[in-house]
């Protein structure tokens, strides 16, 4: 299905739901250098909101999130690199559904016009790798 899928880290950021909360959330990312490549953000409850974002350097985005106060975690997620087109997903999901792996959530970007950037959070990354590859 596509030639680039590996296995990777999401930052999940915890903050007040508030209105601005998450333009400060990708400013103090900008401050520090780091690029978004994908990400999703809802709230969770009246007060409190959550974004998971697939950053390009991790490690210096949670220091400097950490550094302005938030609750930052590491998820395992599959980042997949698919055919920007309709059914691309579809594919996927059954591929996946067929191995057996169970899909927590996913969430994409259109990264160019031929590819997208799929993120997969799964049960079992390795087995969701060798179903998609």
């Amino acid at each position: 299905m596509s030639h680039h899928i590996s296995k990777g880290k999401e930052t999940q950021i915890d903050f007040k739901n508030k209105m601005g909360e998450g333009a400060k959330v990708a400013a103090v990312l900008a401050e520090a250098g780091v690029n978004i490549t994908g990400m999703i953000g809802y709230s969770i409850t009246k007060s409190k909101a959550r974004m998971f974002a697939v950053l390009d350097d991790p490690a210096k985005g949670k220091k400097a999130l950490r550094k302005a106060g938030y609750q930052v975690t590491d998820n395992d997620v599959v980042l997949a690199h698919l055919p920007n087109r309709p059914g691309a997903f579809a594919k996927a999901a059954a591929k996946l559904a067929a191995a057996k792996v169970d899909i927590d959530y996913a969430y994409a970007t259109a990264a160019t016009k031929k590819t997208s950037l799929m993120v997969f959070r799964v049960n079992s990354p390795a087995k969701a790798i060798k179903a998609l590859l």
